[in-house]
């Protein structure tokens, strides 16, 4: 989910950023969204004159200046440290559709209980654990529909029995639950009843006991995220029966046999496939992956990519991004074939330490490219240069595989509709990067140095330089920054 700043900006919005009484003062009566930091909490804050104000981002300092609000539709707020008093601030407001708390490891408890005159709240996010008294609490608002949340095992069997007996439990669209620890068996069984459940994010857990028979054939679950598991084929039985199922990430898992990827390779709703460093998948299972859906594939550190699988996925009809590398066996000739893949629009290529000069060439044919991510790896510095004939690329990841020089940065911000360029650096100067933000202000230039180095220090000294004479440029930076993750 986008924060709010990122969805503007995808619209072509800017969001002002409110810090003192004169920031606010100076706004325009139509304006319709703010971040809103306060600088000082003795100071007073009138939003008198902004009748329109329907998105606020804000932290837990400032919510005390929010309390007189009545037309916020749309709230995060970030940094929330103590969700159950800074939420009584709040009392009165009566409009939120939309509510996202982040931060902190406090769990939620009867913090939600200060929002109830909200009856037209649709979508809760936090980053808080739910207990037994906030899912209870979540019966309070009757058009919920979205819901995402941690689960923590402590209160697990309570928190699901009381998500499932709410009386708008079967409204819910959208349920997300990212876990922590271990998972029991018997929680996914009580909330494979809610037909929202939609994710199932177990990344973090410890510990996992066969827990899908309750999945089997779920209607609403939409993605589930593993990492370092062990998975049986039953397992893979048991969630490739879910006809709706989109995302599936199976990062470092064990026990991914062929048998258990060709539960798959037919199903069709599949978009998302994330194999990265799985071992004990052969090129035989995915020269068979068929799924007509499927955009989004990470082949990277993965057992199975030589030339001939490389060759049958470069067949599936709706892929637009895929991830490789990360071994031997995506070599040149590999290479080769994805720079034939004319309708993709994401490329990431990480850690090819198998790619020649005769490979790394094979890139440059790629002129249909927008996304073009080459991390750690070993680029000759001659193509470096020529990555300016890829004149589609919006967002361009060079982390780890090139020591930015200024020409070489100048050079490659010059790229007609690049929007992001992230790299590393022991040598850029302060100049090129005031020329460039200059030259570009819709570009985002993530730029980092090497740790413990006498560059650093230099670095730091820049960012601040460039903070006082582009504020909202390098404010936009940080948050692209964010919303690019998944290039790191």
């Amino acid at each position: 989910m986008l924060t709010l700043a990122q969805a503007c900006c995808a619209q072509g919005a800017d969001v002002p950023l409110v810090r003192t009484p004169g920031d606010l003062a100076a706004l325009a009566p139509d304006t319709q969204a703010i971040e809103f930091y306060a600088d000082d909490a003795a100071e007073h804050y009138s939003f008198e004159h902004l009748p329109n104000l329907a998105s606020v981002s804000t932290d837990e300092q400032s919510l005390v200046h929010l309390a007189d609000l009545r037309t916020v539709k749309h709230l995060e707020i970030w940094g929330l440290e103590h969700p159950n008093v800074a939420l009584a601030h709040l009392g009165q407001w009566t409009n939120l559709e939309s509510l996202r708390l982040d931060g902190g490891a406090d769990t939620l408890r009867r913090g939600l209980r200060h929002l109830k005159a909200n009856t037209k709240l649709k979508r809760f996010t936090t980053t808080q654990s739910l207990t037994q008294q906030s899912a209870r609490d979540l019966g309070l608002f009757e058009r919920l529909e979205y819901i995402a949340a941690n689960f923590s095992r402590f209160a697990g069997l309570g928190t699901a029995r009381e998500l499932l007996g709410l009386p708008n439990s079967k409204r819910f669209a959208h349920v997300e639950l990212h876990f922590r620890d271990t998972v029991e068996p018997e929680v996914v069984r009580l909330l494979a009843k809610l037909p929202g459940l939609a994710v199932l994010d177990l990344r973090w857990t410890t510990q996992i006991d066969d827990f899908t028979e309750p999945l089997r054939g779920h209607e609403g679950v939409r993605e589930i995220d593993f990492y370092n598991h062990r998975l049986t084929y039953r397992m893979m039985q048991n969630l490739a029966s879910c006809p709706n199922l989109e995302r599936l990430h199976l990062t470092c898992c064990k026990g991914l046999g062929d048998t258990g990827l060709l539960e798959f390779k037919d199903h069709a709703s599949l978009q998302v496939l994330d194999l990265s460093y799985v071992n004990g998948v052969t090129p035989r299972a995915l020269k068979r992956l068929r799924c007509s859906k499927l955009q989004n594939l990470n082949l990277v550190g993965c057992s199975g990519v030589d030339a001939d699988s490389m060759a049958s996925v470069a067949r599936l009809p709706a892929l637009r991004e895929l991830s490789v590398g990360g071994s031997e066996s995506f070599d040149d000739t590999s290479m080769a074939l994805v720079a034939r893949m004319n309708h993709l629009t994401s490329l990431r290529l990480h850690n090819a330490v198998a790619l020649t000069v005769e490979g790394w060439t094979e890139l440059l044919r790629m002129t249909w490219l927008e996304n073009l991510n080459v991390e750690r790896c070993e680029v000759p510095a001659d193509v470096l240069v020529l990555l300016t004939a890829l004149t589609r690329l919006r967002t361009l990841n060079l982390r780890g595989s090139a020591n930015m020089s200024d020409d070489l940065f100048l050079r490659l911000t010059e790229l007609p509709m690049l929007r992001y360029i992230a790299c590393d650096t022991d040598r850029l100067g302060e100049d090129a990067q005031i020329e460039v933000h200059k030259r570009h202000p819709a570009l985002s230039q993530v730029v980092r140095p090497p740790r413990n180095t006498p560059y650093q220090a230099r670095w730091m000294k820049t960012q601040r330089k460039l903070a006082e004479l582009f504020p909202e440029q390098i404010r936009r930076e940080r948050l692209d920054d964010s919303e690019y993750w998944w290039q790191d």
